[in-house]
């Protein structure tokens, strides 16, 4: 494995286990416990929210336009925004060929993006936005291990 590969596996990685690394939320009391499972499941959908209101402004529309042989095509997707700094990550397939590429914010502004990194086996790219100060989604310290949960 390159090392490119590798440092945007290991950002994707580590990126959706950001969003995962707090204890799920407390399942709403019962007066009878049913055992079936169904605390655990209210406790997770109580966590996927809190970590959907906490990095949604993170997450970004991403457009891209390439010229093809049967002349310009498109192509969208979603990505996420990992550093305040404007570096997003996406995928390869995306982005692959673009010679225009757009992001749109949750606010609904567009920005140019440039594309810094892909790697077609992963299917990941990397873009970087100008500006500053953007929402991101934290990253996880340390490498993602076998078994963890992750948000996509």
């Amino acid at each position: 494995m390159t090392s490119t590969r590798l440092a945007l596996a290991f950002l994707a990685g580590s990126a959706l286990v950001a969003a995962t690394q707090r204890p799920p939320a407390a399942p709403p009391e019962t007066t009878e416990s049913r055992g079936d499972g169904r605390d655990l499941a209210r406790g997770l959908s109580g966590l996927f929210q809190d970590v959907a209101r906490d990095t949604g402004r993170a997450v970004v529309s991403v457009s891209a336009r390439a010229t093809g042989r049967r002349g310009p095509t498109g192509a969208s997707g979603s990505g996420v925004i990992v550093a305040a700094d404007g570096v997003v990550v996406t995928n390869h397939h995306v982005v692959a060929g673009a010679h225009d590429i757009r992001v749109t914010l949750w606010n609904g502004r567009r920005l140019a993006a440039e594309l810094r990194g892909a790697d077609p086996e992963t299917d990941l790219a990397v873009l970087t936005l100008e500006g500053e100060g953007f929402p991101f989604a934290e990253l996880a310290p340390g490498e993602p291990e076998v078994g963890e949960w992750v948000l996509a």
